[in-house]
């Protein structure tokens, strides 16, 4: 599994992590790259990248520089994926591209353009069963953009490769790297692929230490059967989820700085 940076600002590539070693190249802005891992230097935290001839080289770890693209499963039912091509030479920026509605009766300011053709609903479905979905509208001018759409489905992977932006930070900027990118709703339901197993074994261990606390209990007679036996049993799984989510965020950090230092 590969891991990638995009980068945000034009960076320097050194050859080695130091202010001293020799800068190789300039990463420019919008720029993708492969990356191995983080390591501390001289009180500086580098990315190892890799050139494109494979071998490693070394930019700064500043977030404002660059975005450690993450991978992540959807987990909702399905979810809206747009991205769009701007037909006139000059740039727009987003927000001068497309305008948030609530309202479909909007007459576009072209006069001669059809509400029909100018409209573009996001959707993010939370439950099928019960038809929970977020929507946003947006309006725009299709002599200026051409603009595409497709759907992810639960379970499919893919990267974000951008911090929430545009209308309040709405929408995540995402990535496969198989010919699919464009913006889903920020609010979509995604979990980290490196958080999965962990999750995962946290929950079977939260489950096993509430059976082994009721059985504990109602042998030693301190609870009875019934349904207030549900009362200690809901605050013993509370107690152990925070307590594990705690334990794995200590443990992560200490592995994660002694993991930087190697």
């Amino acid at each position: 599994m590969e891991n990638y940076i995009k980068v945000l600002q034009n960076i320097a590539v050194y050859e080695s992590h130091s202010f001293t070693s020799p800068i190789i190249k300039t990463l420019f802005p919008e720029t993708l790259i492969t990356y191995n891992r983080e390591k501390l230097r001289e009180k500086t935290r580098w990315m190892e990248i890799y050139l494109e001839d494979g071998k490693t080289a070394y930019i700064v770890k500043k977030t404002e520089d660059i975005f450690i693209c993450k991978e992540v499963e959807l987990n909702d039912v399905e979810v809206t994926v747009f991205n769009f091509n701007i037909k006139k030479t000059h740039a727009k920026l987003f927000h001068e591209i497309f305008k948030q509605s609530n309202n479909l009766e909007f007459i576009a300011s072209g006069g001669n353009l059809k509400i029909e053709e100018s409209i573009l609903t996001i959707k993010r479905l939370i439950d099928l069963e019960k038809q929970k979905e977020e929507t946003v509208i947006l309006l725009y001018d299709k002599d200026e953009v051409d603009v595409n759409t497709f759907t992810l489905l639960k379970d499919e992977t893919f990267f974000i490769t951008g911090e929430p932006y545009y209308y309040n930070k709405s929408f995540y900027e995402i990535d496969n790297f198989t010919g699919m990118k464009g913006f889903i709703l920020r609010k979509t339901s995604t979990t980290e692929l490196n958080d999965k197993w962990i999750n995962i074994v946290a929950m079977i261990v939260a489950i096993l230490t509430v059976v082994f606390i009721f059985i504990g209990a109602y042998n030693n007679g301190w609870i009875v059967g019934g349904i207030f036996l549900l009362i200690p049993g809901i605050i013993a799984v509370f107690v152990v989820i925070i307590g594990l989510m705690i334990a794995r965020a200590i443990i992560g950090g200490i592995f994660n700085m002694i993991r930087i230092r190697l």
